[in-house]
């Protein structure tokens, strides 16, 4: 009986100690997978706010380029004929060829058309396509008149040719 008394306190000593144990490592695995959990979230936190950070900059950086301060528009000098002229006004073109293409296309007509490059706003260059050096309003608008008549030139405009420079730039 003794034994069996000896026997049964050792089986009851280590069922509570593998159950103080088991107690022990499930407190232990909870209390890391507590901590990884914690971590897991504050590395989505913490990437988040660098995302969201990143963004701030991008936006910021677009907005410095908009302010950026462009150029000052090249100055165009005008020929002292040009002066006090009017001229019909056919296009601002972004490059030469396409203005030089259009001019071509005026064959026939008497009066010469200029493409004259100026400096633009963003610091590139436009082509203007101008046709004739007329010495008032009224002549630039008859010799319109009689194009339009025809067909020819209908999305054109009589201005003098200092506003044709400033308007365009």
């Amino acid at each position: 009986i003794i034994a069996g008394i000896i026997a049964a306190v050792f089986a009851m000593g280590f069922l509570i100690y593998m159950n103080i144990v088991g107690l022990q490592e499930r407190r232990t695995k909870r209390n890391v997978e507590r901590k990884y959990s914690q971590l897991k979230v504050s590395r989505q936190i913490e990437r988040a706010r660098l995302e969201k950070e990143i963004l701030k900059l991008q936006d910021e950086a677009k907005d410095l380029k908009k302010m950026a301060i462009a150029p000052p528009p090249a100055s165009v000098v005008i020929p002292d004929q040009w002066k006090d002229s009017s001229t019909i006004f056919l296009g601002a073109f972004d490059d030469k060829q396409s203005a030089v293409e259009k001019a071509k296309g005026l064959r026939g007509v008497r009066h010469k058309a200029h493409v004259i490059g100026i400096g633009s706003e963003d610091g590139g260059k436009k082509y203007l396509l101008v046709l004739g050096n007329f010495k008032d309003n009224s002549e630039a608008v008859g010799v319109l008149d009689e194009f339009q008549i025809q067909g020819k030139l209908l999305d054109a405009d009589v201005m003098p040719f200092t506003e044709v420079v400033k308007v365009r730039q």
